[in-house]
């Protein structure tokens, strides 16, 4: 372990190699890792892989989707991989991603520890042995994992993030046409990027020289260019310049949402001040860190502010940056404990054990998350469903439903997606008409089931009728046609705790 990048790298090649038998071989890797909106990716991108457009089912037209992972997920399909073998794929791809990542940061934190200079020859190995084992506990922790392997475009916008902290760190070195190819990449990634720009726009033009702003301005072009044709072609496509799924999702801007959000902005200009003028004798490393990267620790602020103020639903993958971010910070923080106790005559015994062992626990309570069969019951039961629709049915039935990712993709039949998220702009303008227009766009598509889990109380879901209702009318109710039932014990629509559930298919009487 003389080189610290060296043995950095070589842990982030063995965390991807540990799990890539994992989700090419485990049986449930597919619904344990993934969610239930990655399958609206997969979905979408078999449907483009044979020629049907952007459509989720082969009926109405969306963009509830970040573009370049979606381009992704059309490649499998266009090999002719199906099923749970196109999910595997699309998985390990991920993991390579992921992988990427982790290389990136080693480099980073490679460069950042210097060969331990100071620290005598003897105690430079076990620096970089508390350092890597540190890194392989939260890369490979299936908690973290999870935030990046997952289906989503996270693991996508996680390299061009790691790539615009790596330049931001290194100073010296200006790659204007790799930081343009990277903004470019992390906008396509997930489109909520224009916080991350935005925020090293603004902290470029403050803190470059006058007489370099020019040139510091040119890298941002590519990505403002992409970022007015993305928007030009969702209007002329969708008829709106904005992605449905994040329209459906927003919260009205009130003046109390208006006040929090100034709130927010005000409190990332102070992290980014706060940032830049932090010294430290002894955590040299981090604050350097944070001294470089203040502009994506106010990117971080803003997007959990936007998403708590804004957002209907908030998920974990939506956080990335923040995950990423802090991992990042830990691990220059551990560099610097561990340097810091050795140069001043402290056991690095008792450190490596503060440092370690609450992740060695944490990974020990992630792994029986991993095993538990409750935590993925929900999803294989929605499987289950949507293949008793796909042989109980005639080819080409459409059906309704809210959480519609895996019942779409394993039904093979036409799915509305009743929430909007991955439907079209004329469902979300019919939503505010409701139920006279909702009813008309589902009697145009000729919906007559609709398949959702729920809460499983006397063999029904209690809440169908009422939600049925309110888009067909008090005129119509469902009589149940099926269900698989299971016990779930992890968060299904804002509540979490184990209980009895079950994915029922229902009829709609009219």
């Amino acid at each position: 372990m003389d080189d610290p990048t060296r043995a950095l790298r070589i842990t982030a090649v063995v965390v991807c190699a540990v799990w890539l038998p994992v989700l090419v071989v485990w049986g449930p890797a597919p619904f344990t890792l993934t969610f239930d909106d990655a399958y609206y990716y997969f979905q979408i991108g078999r449907e483009i892989a044979h020629g049907h457009g952007s459509t989720f089912n082969g009926l109405d037209l969306t963009n509830g989707y970040h573009p370049l992972w979606q381009a992704i997920c059309v490649l499998p399909f266009l090999v002719g991989l199906t099923g749970l073998a196109a999910v595997r794929a699309l998985l390990v791809f991920q993991l390579a991603l992921w992988g990427v990542t982790l290389w990136i940061v080693a480099g980073m934190l490679g460069d950042a520890i210097g060969g331990w200079s100071g620290i005598d020859e003897r105690f430079r190995r076990r620096c970089t042995g508390t350092v890597v084992v540190l890194m392989a506990l939260v890369a490979g922790n299936p908690a973290v994992l999870k935030i990046f392997v997952n289906g989503l475009e996270s693991g996508v916008a996680a390299v061009a993030y790691a790539g615009l902290l790596a330049l931001a760190v290194r100073t010296r070195r200006r790659a204007p046409v790799l930081l343009a190819v990277l903004l470019v990449l992390a906008f396509l990634g997930r489109t909520d990027a224009v916080f991350v720009i935005a925020c090293l726009f603004v902290w470029t033009m403050l803190t470059v020289d006058p007489d370099e702003r020019r040139a510091a301005l040119l890298p941002f072009i590519p990505a403002t260019v992409v970022a007015i044709v993305y928007l030009a072609v969702n209007r002329i496509v969708f008829g709106e310049p904005l992605q449905v799924s994040g329209v459906v999702k927003r919260e009205p801007l009130t003046i109390g949402r208006a006040v929090a959000l100034l709130v927010v902005a005000v409190i990332a200009v102070l992290v980014a001040v706060g940032c830049r003028r932090l010294k430290s004798t002894r955590f040299t490393r981090t604050t350097t860190l944070l001294a470089s990267t203040g502009w994506f620790a106010a990117a971080c602020v803003l997007l959990v502010g936007y998403y708590r103020i804004l957002s209907v639903e908030v998920y974990l993958w939506y956080y990335a940056p923040v995950a990423l971010y802090l991992i990042v910070l830990l691990l220059h923080a551990a560099a610097d404990f561990a340097a810091g106790v050795v140069a001043e005559g402290q056991s690095l015994v008792a450190v490596q054990a503060i440092l370690v062992v609450p992740f060695v626990l944490a990974l020990a309570f992630a792994m029986r998350q991993l095993l538990d069969p409750q935590l993925r019951s929900l999803q294989e039961g929605d499987r289950a469903a949507a293949l008793w629709v796909r042989d109980n049915t005639a080819p080409g039935a459409a059906i309704g439903s809210w959480d519609s990712g895996i019942i779409g993709y394993f039904s093979d039949r036409p799915v509305v997606n009743l929430d909007g998220v991955v439907n079209s702009f004329e469902w979300k303008d019919a939503l505010h008409h409701a139920p006279e227009a909702t009813r008309a766009f589902l009697d145009a598509r000729h919906v007559r089931l609709t398949v959702n889990h729920g809460e499983l109380v006397n063999g029904e879901d209690p809440d169908i009728h009422t939600n049925v209702t309110s888009l067909y009318g008090p005129d119509v109710g469902v009589h149940q046609v099926h269900r698989d039932e299971y016990v779930y014990s992890g968060n299904a629509g804002g509540h979490g705790g184990t209980r009895r559930m079950a994915t029922f298919v229902y009829e709609i009487d009219q």
